[in-house]
């Protein structure tokens, strides 16, 4: 039997590449389907559909560490049968099946039917685990800042009581910042 560590990482690996590729669908790209940009339906349900890839996208956003595994699972079996039920809609559209307008319905029935259960693991995530910081790491910011404080304590080395004041500053910032009492985002 598999360890938890081991299920972890796996289903954080699926969960990765679902995520990857429900970021880059945008639901008014797959208008380029002929089939999909005929059917008064699903122009339709466009909008409902932009609301559960708009899940999909924060989702992708967010660092997933440290939340438990069975809510890992269920957001990971979400993202994979919505994934599924996209590529079904763009199947349907290159196929021109005959049955295609109850087919493409029952296919965004399901997406849509999927909206409240998604959006409470979207919350449950949230409520668990930090946004993914696209800018600089609590090191890089530590050590700017150290750099800024080492070249003001250079500068002002005619007076050494102001250069140990800096360098005491600087290594009270890298202190808060590895304890995380220190940060630049907004709050």
């Amino acid at each position: 039997m598999r360890t938890t560590r081991q299920q972890m990482r796996d289903t954080h690996k699926r969960l990765s590449a679902c995520l990857a590729e429900l970021d880059q669908i945008r639901p008014a790209t797959l208008l380029s389907h002929e089939s999909l940009r005929q059917s008064v339906r699903f122009r339709a349900e466009l909008p409902h559909l932009d609301r559960t890839f708009e899940i999909f996208h924060r989702l992708y956003r967010r660092d997933l560490t440290g939340i438990p595994l069975d809510l890992l699972r269920s957001i990971t079996d979400d993202a994979s049968v919505t994934l599924e039920k996209v590529r079904g809609m763009t199947a349907l559209a290159d196929e021109q099946a005959e049955n295609f307008d109850e087919a493409l319905e029952g296919l965004i029935n399901e997406v849509r039917g999927s909206y409240d259960r998604i959006s409470a693991n979207l919350a449950r995530a949230i409520s668990q685990g930090p946004e993914r910081s696209p800018g600089l790491t609590k090191t890089a910011v530590a050590l700017a800042v150290c750099v800024f404080v080492a070249v003001l304590a250079i500068l002002a080395s005619n007076d050494k009581t102001v250069g140990d004041a800096l360098l005491r500053a600087a290594h009270r910032i890298g202190t808060a910042v590895d304890q995380g009492r220190f940060s630049m985002s907004p709050r």
